[in-house]
C-alpha cells in the first residue's frame, strides 16, 4: 500500500477538510512578508515562463522542451525548498550568462 503524499491527508489517511487547511494558514507565523502555504502566483509563474521563453529564444536556445507545467513545478518545488532554507519570500528573475539563460532565485 502507498501512504499518501505529505499534505494530502490527515491523521488516519482522511483528507483534510477545508475548514481544517484554512485554520492552519490562518496561523502562519508572523514576519514573513507572505502566508506559510505561499507560492508564487499562477499570474507571475505565467510571466515568468514567458520571459524566459523568450529569453532562450534570443539566445538561439531551443525552446521545444520547455512546457509551462514543467516550468512552473520546478519554480514551485525550488521556492518551497528555498522559503523552508530561509524562511524568506522567494521570487525568480530571468538571467542568461555565457549564452545560457537561467531562473534565478531572488530571496526577499
Amino acid at each position: 500500500m502507498v501512504p499518501p503524499r505529505p499534505g494530502t491527508a490527515g491523521a488516519g489517511g482522511r483528507p483534510l477538510s477545508p475548514t481544517r487547511s484554512a485554520t492552519v494558514q490562518a496561523h502562519a507565523p508572523a514576519g514573513r512578508a507572505r502566508g506559510a502555504g505561499d507560492e508564487l502566483p499562477e499570474d507571475r509563474l505565467r510571466q515568468l515562463y514567458s520571459q524566459y521563453v523568450e529569453a532562450r529564444r534570443r539566445q538561439k536556445e531551443s525552446t521545444a522542451d520547455v512546457s509551462f507545467d514543467a516550468v512552473a513545478k520546478s519554480l514551485r518545488e525550488s521556492g518551497a525548498r528555498l522559503r523552508e532554507k530561509h524562511g524568506k519570500a522567494v521570487d525568480f528573475e530571468v538571467t542568461v550568462k555565457d549564452g545560457k539563460t537561467f531562473l534565478r532565485p531572488v530571496i526577499k
